[in-house]
């Protein structure tokens, strides 16, 4: 029985090692190269082709995470975790597809830009949906077994891909991209519409004194 124990012991950890390598890997090496590209922008072939070389990586990802063993009890953990994995592989290939459509330039191919960007932000989602599945059902289910067999296992990364939400945001996509749709969409009007527009001033305080727009003098303590 003893052996049996440390055998399953041994098992765990170096499924809970193994994951912890994947997500660390999918973190660091995917999604931080993903978005410090996006943001400093270029032309639409060089993006284009650094994020088909990390969807390639997490690509690879996926296969190192079926070659892990898994120990009995955590089959469910496993097919969670291969769906955080595919969920990013995709939606990288399906980004890196869209690129150049979302940096087309001229009017002709505003409405081509901005459904591209849309799809950008679609699969924006994905990503935030691994996060979910990542956090609230991999996570778990692997600690609770490390918990239940009185294991102190290696500590599991925290495994986000999407850095901030506003990501999710068609608008932030373009205009990170300085895509068209920055500029107003598909068949903006380059004349605007009549009415007042943008930001105005509506009140002025001081402390917890709003100052009263009439004439005279305000006073405050």
């Amino acid at each position: 029985k003893g052996c049996v124990d440390s055998r399953r012991d041994s098992a765990l950890k170096d499924y809970t090692r193994g994951v912890a390598a994947v997500m660390t890997d999918s973190q660091q090496s995917v999604a931080t190269l993903l978005f410090q590209s996006l943001n400093q922008g270029g032309g639409a072939q060089d993006l284009q082709g650094s994020t088909q070389q990390l969807r390639l990586a997490a690509e690879q990802e996926v296969k190192q995470a079926k070659s892990l063993s898994v120990p009995g009890g955590l089959e469910r953990a496993q097919g969670y975790l291969l769906l955080v994995l595919n969920l990013r592989a995709q939606a990288l290939a399906k980004i890196a597809d869209r690129i150049p459509s979302a940096l087309a330039r001229g009017r002709a191919n505003a409405q081509t830009a901005e459904s591209a960007v849309d799809q950008i932000a679609g699969q924006m989602r994905a990503f935030d949906a691994s996060d979910v599945v990542y956090s609230q059902r991999v996570r778990p289910l692997i600690e609770q077994q490390l918990k239940d067999a009185d294991v102190n296992g290696p500590a599991l990364p925290a495994g986000q891909f999407l850095p901030d939400i506003r990501w999710l945001d068609p608008n932030t996509v373009a205009g990170v991209l300085g895509s068209q749709r920055a500029k107003g969409g598909v068949g903006a009007n380059p004349n605007p519409p009549p009415g007042l527009h943008g930001h105005t001033l509506t009140s002025v305080a001081v402390g917890s004194t709003t100052l009263v727009a009439k004439p005279g003098v305000n006073h405050i303590k």
